[in-house]
């Protein structure tokens, strides 16, 4: 785990920050959609 995170972090910024942006929109628009229809 600790080989995966130091290589995320070796990544250049223009790399990392896109795909960290995308990565939490898709975990937030999946939990959203979770949570929106188990309310229905």
């Amino acid at each position: 785990m600790a080989d995966y995170i130091n290589d995320f972090l070796s990544l250049p910024l223009w790399f990392t920050i896109p795909l960290t942006v995308s990565y939490f929109g898709l975990m937030g628009y999946i939990i959203y959609c979770l949570w929106h229809f188990r309310r229905c």
